[in-house]
């Protein structure tokens, strides 16, 4: 277990979800993790009925949550959903009756796998998205990683291989965490079978080999055919005929009892042609004998048409040309537009082509290469591409069609040179990817010297601290026993003292006692003189009461008065400051009518002015009866107006107050720039900080930010011909961080900079307090960033 875990946690331009001890494999950007102390390699079920014999005992609520998700798993693989749903039903009873969160996400879970298997493609993502949210809370790896893997799976049944592949990008590292091979495996063959469904085919046999290697180490025989079934078909799309032979011959001998006979009909095919190919007719032959006993227990036209095609190969191999142009035809008329059948459907055409090329049917033979060709393209297959192209170029030409003929095979020249030198670059980018993986292993190589080195002197540290502590003990010792010598002396000297302070305390108790019958005729003296001041005493605190009551008297009339005038002034300070309240708000209010009518006039007052005009030289041309140049002019106006009721709509928003949350900026410039990406095919990403949430800018900065990226993304989709584009938005501390990326061509600064849409930028980012800076150069992209300040009350509100 341990070789295989080192291939997995995938990890692409961000953290982990958990922190993890991980390191980069150089050609597939995976990172590593190796789970020691665990020792379960394949999850193994109990049988349904037994499962539910133990829900009859006395159990605690979790673990009868955890039995109901087991039963509601087995009846789903059974694909029995309404059972699967009733038992997931039982876990939100149970979990909601106990207040247990772990137990609702398994609720989610099982209920959005169920409802996978009924095509309620809304309600599956929407339970599968409340379990992630809930596991990824309680940070279980696992349920977790099932979680997105099933999400995966649905997002593939949609053709949103994009999406699927960033759900199995998080699946797989969670899975491999938790040491569980057989979800492991499952995973990453649907990860490379996503990957088929794209034609990356580089990727696929990636990761079902590593699939293959999965289900080796489990010893499922299920799981390696399904898995080398699939590795062959891609070894065979991908022309690497000799691994498809060994694959697909390798999944045939190991293939179990119970296989799936329309599958296994699927392998003869593909086996069958891989033999065809390798002009190994003999084997061929067999094969194709396999695939009609398979074929003539189910009769579907899709078996058919298979059927037609591998003989109508087999004979076209072999220089039989007319029988082959017979069962191509036959394949031909059975073909499909459903695009699963694409790739078949183009084999078919780009053979019938040839055969037809081969026996002198040239315009029908270019006809089927085109359908070839178009097939190509809509599967964005680039090998058939080329083939169709390099075929086409070469029947135009026995033709006589030179132009037609120049022009395929100029588009193959350059289709198969870009290929090259991706191919070139990928070999160079996976060499240095590999030179930085052997230095960074010498690195560490070092390090774990130098910790050795390290390790040895400290133990040598501690030997001589031990040996000196032995030594401290010892001395310490001596020492206790010099001590209670020197002790015993101190006392012998302590006993001697003791008597001569006996002797010295009797002398003064004598001494005491006549001190004290002169301090008593003393104290007598000093009562009468006492007496006496005592009296005069009294005289005068008597008097200080007196004034004391009568400035008392004073003191308060005084501060009376003075509180009295306190209040009179506060009452009058107060109206001031509601008159000066008022005040701003009128001024802020006239502000505010100032700005949206110098929008107003800005955006809107210049293009009203050109329809005017337009329409004047509109009207002008149609009397002179010149319909072609006032069509010119009324589509200037038609443009223009649409312009004008953009701009206005964007006025218009930003100063409703129902827009002040900063999610409807992010929300208004999403459904802004998907609409541009999408003509464009651009992918778009947005990373946006979860604080930024609770931000309600005023109108001003609202209306600033809002179209000052507009206008950024607005050139991007324009002008950079780039395919992706993303805008991030951070906040740190009282700033937020703004940059919008795009991976176009860039472009000169010195030479674009007095641009209109800069220059309004740069006029956006002055009114938000932010200096506006653009990073880019001819084909480097271009990187456009800014910040400004916000007042913690804002975020707050």
């Amino acid at each position: 277990m341990k070789n295989t875990l080192v291939f997995l946690l995938w990890f692409i331009g961000a953290t982990p979800i958990f922190s993890q001890d991980v390191k980069r494999d150089a050609s597939h950007g995976l990172l590593v993790q190796i789970k020691p102390a665990k020792k379960q390699t394949e999850t193994v079920m109990a049988p349904i009925a037994d499962l539910l014999l133990d829900l009859q005992k006395p159990l605690g609520f979790r673990t009868k949550i955890e039995l109901l998700f087991s039963i509601s798993s087995g009846y789903l693989n059974k694909l029995k959903i309404d059972s699967a749903l009733y038992y997931a039903e039982k876990i939100k009873l149970l979990s909601d009756s106990a207040g247990y969160e772990p137990g609702v996400a398994r609720y989610y879970l099982a209920r959005g796998s169920a409802l996978f298997y009924r095509n309620r493609g809304d309600e599956v993502k929407a339970n599968l998205q409340k379990a992630i949210g809930l596991f990824a809370k309680q940070k279980d790896s696992l349920y977790l990683g099932i979680s997105y893997h099933q999400l995966a799976r649905q997002l593939g049944n949609t053709s949103d291989y994009a999406g699927a592949q960033r759900c199995y990008q998080q699946a797989v590292p969670l899975i491999a965490a938790s040491g569980d091979l057989n979800r492991l495996q499952w995973a990453i063959h649907n990860y490379g079978r996503n990957f088929f469904f794209r034609l990356e085919l580089d990727s696929s046999i990636y990761y079902l080999s590593l699939a293959v290697k999965l289900a080796e180490e489990i010893k499922n025989d299920s799981k390696i055919f399904n898995s080398a079934t699939m590795l062959g078909a891609v070894y065979l799309i991908s022309d690497n005929l000799k691994e498809a032979e060994q694959t697909l011959a390798y999944a045939i001998a190991i293939r179990p009892g119970s296989v799936d006979k329309v599958q296994l009909r699927g392998v003869w095919a593909d086996y069958s042609e891989v033999f065809i190919l390798q002009d190994k007719f003999d084997a061929a032959a067999k094969a194709i004998m396999e695939y009609d006993k398979l074929n003539t227990m189910f009769g579907d036209v899709a078996g058919q048409m298979t059927e037609k095609k591998l003989k109508g190969i087999f004979n076209y191999r072999q220089g039989k040309y007319e029988p082959a142009l017979q069962f191509l035809k036959e394949a031909f008329q059975l073909r499909t537009e459903d695009e699963l059948f694409a790739h078949e459907s183009m084999s078919i055409a780009s053979h019938l082509g040839k055969t037809e090329l081969k026996i002198g049917q040239t315009d029908s033979a270019i006809a089927h290469f085109r359908i070839a060709y178009q097939l190509a393209n809509q599967v964005n297959y680039m090998a058939g591409i080329l083939d169709a192209g390099s075929w086409l170029a070469e029947a135009f030409q026995q033709n006589r069609e030179s132009d037609s003929a120049y022009h395929y095979f100029k588009n193959y020249s350059y289709l198969r040179d870009s290929i090259l030198t991706f191919k070139k670059e990928k070999v160079i980018m996976e060499l240095s990817a590999r030179y930085d993986a052997e230095r960074k292993e010498q690195q560490i190589k070092h390090l774990e010297a130098d910790q050795k080195i390290l390790a040895y002197q400290i133990a040598l540290k501690n030997k001589t601290i031990d040996e000196q502590f032995l030594l401290d003990i010892k001395k310490s010792q001596q020492l206790t026993l010099l001590t209670q010598q020197a002790e015993i002396g101190r006392l012998q000297a302590s006993e001697k003292n003791l008597a001569m302070e006996n002797r010295e305390k009797e002398l003064v108790k004598k001494q005491n006692e006549l001190e004290l019958l002169q301090k008593e005729r003393q104290l007598q003296s000093a009562l009468t003189a006492k007496e006496a001041q005592q009296k005069k005493l009294l005289f005068i605190i008597t008097g200080a009461i007196l004034l004391f009551v009568v400035f008392g008297i004073y003191r308060y009339r005084q501060n009376k008065n003075l509180s009295d005038q306190l209040s009179r002034s506060l009452f009058e300070l107060k109206v001031a400051q509601e008159q000066l309240v008022r005040t701003e708000k009128e001024k802020e209010a006239e502000n505010i009518r100032l700005r949206i009518s110098r929008d107003i006039h800005d955006e809107v007052g210049a293009t009203l002015s050109g329809v005017a005009l337009y329409s004047e030289i509109a009207k002008q041309k149609m009397l002179e009866h010149k319909e072609e140049d006032a069509g010119e002019y009324l589509q200037y106006i038609s443009d223009n107006s649409k312009e004008m009721v953009e701009k206005m709509s964007d006025i218009v928003w930003t100063i409703n107050p129902k827009n002040d949350s900063f999610d409807r900026i992010i929300a208004k410039l999403e459904s802004y720039a998907m609409k541009l990406c999408a003509g464009k095919g651009i992918q778009l990403y947005f990373e946006i900080d979860v604080f930024l949430q609770t931000y309600s800018p005023p109108m001003q900065v609202r209306k600033n930010i809002y179209l000052l990226l507009k206008e950024a993304i607005n050139n991007a989709v324009k002008y950079s011909a780039a395919k992706s584009i993303q805008l991030s938005m951070k906040m740190k501390e009282e700033l937020i961080l703004v940059k919008l990326q795009d991976d176009g061509r860039g472009f000169d600064k010195e030479k674009v900079m007095e641009g209109n849409g800069i220059s309004n930028m740069e006029a956006r980012a002055k009114d938000l307090g932010a200096s506006l800076n653009i990073q880019t150069n001819p084909g480097n992209g271009t990187t456009i960033s800014f910040q400004f300040q916000i007042h913690p009350i804002e975020v707050l509100t």
